[in-house]
């Protein structure tokens, strides 16, 4: 499995003050930082971050097949006004020919 295949490494730190660090990475890569340091107003549980980064997953998830489906929505319609404009242009042309009979 490259490196590229494995999935990512999430870790949370909770510092004594309250900070929490979100930190990442992917095979043997060292952790990088992610977003900062979130100054907190509650003592927050690791059960709570699991929690987050669960809701983020679930609306990304959410949000990409959104975005298909919309995509796909707009392709079709694009599809449609052509054969409609298609269609229309051969009415037009076949009424010249009628005419010029």
């Amino acid at each position: 499995m490259t490196r590229q295949d494995k999935p990512w490494t999430v870790q949370w730190h909770i510092a004594a003050d309250g900070t929490v660090i979100r930190q990442r990475s992917k095979g043997d890569q060292p952790h990088e930082q992610l977003f900062g340091t979130h100054a907190t107003n509650r003592k927050l549980d690791l059960a709570d971050l699991e929690a987050l980064d669960d809701r983020i997953a679930r609306n990304q998830r959410f949000f990409n097949v959104l975005s298909a489906v919309l995509t796909g929505v707009g392709v079709i319609d694009v599809v449609a006004l052509g054969v409609v404009f298609k269609c229309q242009a051969h009415i037009r042309s076949d009424a010249r020919v009628t005419a010029a009979w």
